[in-house]
Formats: structure tokens, sequence, C-alpha cells
């Protein structure tokens, strides 16, 4: 709210590191600072929504839009972008990135299974995944050692049509 009643994002920043200063564990507080930090682009931001999320998630388990938004702010982390919107290399960790935005996705697939959103974004997660694993098979000139991770990859693309397909009913 604090955001939308200050034009001054600095200012609002402040006032809101301060209140989380005198009541670290205001919810409300917490939330104003998560979406200052999920409108931002800088990833040192989003692991800062990470961290809210997580403590606001304690509170909350089964909610799906904090499971959402954890699946993003983790698929962010691992397919970072520059500024003008170009993919940048893969981090180090991007696995386990994927894999907790896996977790966070399925968690809100499980709460939600009808929405547009989860559906999308689970697809898109899965559709990325089989490309990087087929990019795996480029190189590799025989038959014998090239079909078996192909098969998984193909694997991986019927969970995309599965996703995609719910997404678009």
């Amino acid at each position: 709210f604090l955001d939308n009643q200050m034009k001054n994002e600095a200012r609002a920043m402040e006032v809101i590191r301060k209140g989380r200063s005198l009541y670290p564990s205001d919810l409300s507080l917490i939330n104003d600072e998560t979406n200052f930090y999920l409108k931002s682009s800088h990833p040192e931001d989003a692991q800062k929504a990470i961290n809210n999320l997580s403590v606001l998630l304690e509170q909350t388990p089964g909610d799906f839009h904090l499971n959402l938004a954890l699946g993003n702010l983790y698929d962010r982390l691992a397919n970072l972008k520059d500024v003008n919107g170009r993919s940048l290399p893969k981090p180090v960790d991007f696995d386990e990135l994927m894999a907790k935005a896996e977790k966070y996705y399925k968690i809100a697939y499980d709460l939600n299974n009808t929405d547009v959103t989860t559906l999308f974004d689970l697809g898109v997660l899965y559709n990325n995944r089989a490309k990087l694993m087929q990019d795996k098979t480029a190189d590799i000139k025989e038959d014998a050692k090239y079909k078996a991770p192909l098969k998984e990859s193909m694997g991986v693309f019927g969970q995309v049509i599965f996703y995609m397909e719910k997404a678009n009913k």
C-alpha cells in the first residue's frame, strides 16, 4: 500500500524498513516490502522477496499465491535476463533453482489445478527443461547413446503438452 501512496520509492522503502525494524514480524509490513522487491529487476531483490515470502509462507503454508510467487522468483533467478530482455548465462546453481521453482509451482498446482498462470508456468518450465536436454544430445554421434536422452526429453515434452492443453481449456 505504501508504494501506491508515496510516489518516491526510496522514501517508501525507507518507511517500510523503519517499520520492519520496529515490528519485524508484522505481516502487512513484510507484504509491503515483498511487493516492493517483486517489482524490482535486481536479482538480489528477488532473493530478498524469497526470504520474505518464506516467512509469510510459514504463517500460511497453503497459500496458493505465495507458492506461485516463490515458483516465479526461483524461475526468474534461474533464467536471468539483461535490461533488454536477452537471456544471460545460466547461474551455477541453475538446477537447484529450477528444482525449487518446480516444487513451488507444483504446490500451487495442487492448491488450484485450474489456474491458467500456474499451468502455463509449469508448461514453460518443462518446455525449457526438455530443450536443454535436447541441446545436450546435439553432440552425440552414436545412435545407441543418443536414443536414451532423446526419449527422456520427449517424456518431458509430454508434460509440456499436458499443462499447456489444460491451460488452454
